[in-house]
């Protein structure tokens, strides 16, 4: 279990990770990866962990090491190598990130598969910047303008980084709360136009959206939201957990087993991606008899 007040490099943790791997699987032991590049068994320990960077001379002689003579396997390597030193795209928002937010950017862009359930403000991924901006606003009373429009602006970003993607597959399934609809963030006018967006968004190809109608009562999840987020080959997975003490991540498999569990009880017992739709049309309806 990781509590994060601060960022780590997810690049140089996918290095660190496939690096073990790779000793493991050549029957090497840490203390000659210490031996062969010079350096102290909890140096090597700390690249394998990913908080610490390595030299590039120093990867390729690990990779002699371990026997990697394939050129194409040596190449996947350096190319994970170069990824760890490069700047994460959200480097710009640095300055009013929440602590750990970069960190979730970096494993939300990472992913292939993303289980989310939300039950206090419709998700991040699915908000108009207008609704973003109602929701930030509110929970900075007073912050300066411009930090709340570079706020809005990379949660924007990270719509487009996970819905526009190119390179790979994404599958996206998101539980939300009746409940978290029917909270007027904005007005009636915000909240007619974030619904109706919700439609677009339930739409997009990969993603499965359902509304857990208030009327099921109580379930196994009510006490809080979270996020199952699965990346690589083999595939590994992150619970993220948002809480007032810091961004939870939980990586052991039986952990994120229990938090999946818990999200395919979820998916059972919300409405289907059909009456989902229909749900939103009456959800819709009701706040647009309020303005």
């Amino acid at each position: 279990m990781l509590t994060v007040a601060g960022e780590w490099n997810l690049g140089r943790r996918r290095l660190g990770d496939h690096l073990r791997d790779l000793r493991k699987r050549s029957g090497r032991s840490a203390e000659e990866a210490a031996q062969a590049i010079e350096h102290s068994l909890s140096t090597v320990s700390r690249i394998e962990t990913g908080k610490n960077p390595i030299r590039r001379r120093d990867l390729l002689t690990l990779l002699d090491l371990y026997g990697i003579v394939d050129e194409g396997e040596r190449a996947e390597v350096v190319k994970l190598y170069q990824d760890a030193q490069r700047e994460p795209w959200w480097n710009e928002f640095d300055t009013v990130l929440d602590p750990g937010m970069g960190t979730y950017a970096d494993l939300e862009d990472a992913a292939s598969d993303i289980r989310l359930y939300e039950n206090i403000f419709v998700p991040g991924m699915a908000q108009l910047p207008t609704y973003t901006r109602e929701i930030l606003s509110a929970a900075q009373p007073g912050a300066p303008t411009d930090e709340i429009d570079l706020r809005v602006r990379f949660r924007q970003d990270r719509q487009t980084q996970l819905l526009a993607r190119q390179d790979r597959k994404l599958r996206l399934r998101v539980v939300v709360e009746e409940s978290a609809l029917r909270r007027p963030v904005g007005g009636p006018v915000t909240m007619c136009r974030q619904i109706e967006h919700l439609h677009e968004f339930a739409d997009h190809p990969g993603v499965t959206l359902q509304i857990m109608p208030t009327a099921r009562g109580a379930h196994a999840a009510l006490r809080g939201g979270f996020t199952i987020l699965t990346s690589g080959a083999p595939a590994r997975s992150t619970v993220y957990i948002d809480c007032g003490a810091g961004n939870l991540y939980l990586e052991k498999p039986a952990e994120v087993a229990q938090f999946a569990e818990l999200y395919d009880g979820l998916q059972a017992e919300a409405a289907g991606p059909q009456e989902t739709h229909a749900l939103l049309d009456r959800l819709a309806r009701e706040i647009g008899q309020e303005q």
